[in-house]
């Protein structure tokens, strides 16, 4: 009665009408609303998370925390929320995971008025997709020489599985087939192929023989022309000559003999095709200097030269 009293005395004498003690709580900010929502975008490295924040008018921002345990122990940068008084969406990223994990993960919404800490909820994270890489080694190649394809297999599980080379030879137009016997991956998923004898510009890949097979990127393997070649004596004075061999023995495919000058430049000084398996210049004018045997390409092998000849 008397606290009614007191009341009606401050209206009276202020002239304003006061609110009652049960509207003055009502208009108290309130702490922000958290939910967290589910887990989107899940791969084997990296989650979205997302969630609601109410911010109830006052600016607020937001976080997830997120790790192996209830204990969590990691958590985002923090963002904004807004001051709005309607829920909104939020989302954030995480990345750094480990496959095939469960992680626990919750919102956190935070204000001038408090904190509010949203459920608990999981994910797991996926397996790594597996994917072939291969190498070949050397490339060029010298025609008939020793090739080795290298590669691994990377991914969840990519241990003890079998894998087979295959080949697309030159012209290229028969398509893949498989090569040799397939091999088993190593524990780092590593593997390797040989062959023995390369005779013919090829495409190499690797795939797995699960039941959705793994294919790797082709890898070109160039062949080129083997050559030897050496001086001889020509008939005409001051004159000499360049002959050799080549294999494969591609009758027609085109040679020249180039002189290097001292400059570095090569110049073009004979020409003359393979016949059976040899080439032969005709008589060279002697000019001391280094020369060199070049056996243009014939579609089955690249193009190739001789080291230096050395002309006194």
């Amino acid at each position: 009665m008397r606290v009614r009293n007191l009341l009606s005395m401050a209206t009276i004498a202020t002239g304003v009408l006061l609110p009652a003690p049960s509207a003055l709580a009502a208009r108290r900010p309130l702490r922000p609303g958290a939910v967290t929502g589910a887990a989107r975008s899940v791969s084997s490295s990296a989650a979205a998370l997302t969630g609601a924040v109410d911010p109830h008018g006052t600016a607020t921002s937001y976080y997830f925390q997120y790790g192996l345990t209830r204990a969590l122990g990691a958590q985002t940068p923090p963002a904004s929320a807004g001051a709005g008084n309607r829920p909104v969406s939020v989302a954030l990223a995480i990345g750094g995971l480990s496959p095939i994990t469960p992680y626990y993960y919750r919102l956190v919404a935070v204000s001038g008025v408090g904190a509010t800490v949203g459920a608990e909820r999981t994910f797991v994270t996926t397996k790594v997709p597996l994917s072939l890489q291969i190498a070949v080694t050397p490339n060029p190649v010298i025609y008939s020489g020793l090739v080795l394809i290298q590669g691994a297999l990377a991914g969840t599980e990519n241990a003890n599985r079998e894998v087979v080379l295959q080949a697309n030879v030159f012209p290229f137009t028969g398509g893949f087939f498989n090569v040799g016997n397939p091999q088993i991956t190593l524990s780092n998923g590593a593997f390797s192929f040989t062959i023995p004898q390369s005779l013919a510009n090829v495409r190499y890949r690797v795939v797995t023989t699960t039941r959705h097979p793994i294919i790797s990127a082709e890898a070109p393997e160039t062949v080129s022309c083997n050559i030897a070649a050496h001086i001889t004596r020509a008939r005409r004075r001051h004159h000499f000559r360049i002959e050799g061999r080549v294999s494969p023995a591609l009758n027609g495919t085109p040679v020249e003999f180039v002189r290097q000058t001292r400059s570095g430049a090569r110049v073009v000084v004979g020409r003359a095709v393979v016949r059976n398996t040899g080439f032969e210049s005709r008589g060279l004018r002697t000019r001391r200097g280094v020369y060199r045997v070049r056996v243009l390409a014939s579609g089955a092998v690249t193009a190739n030269e001789t080291p230096g000849l050395l002309v006194r």
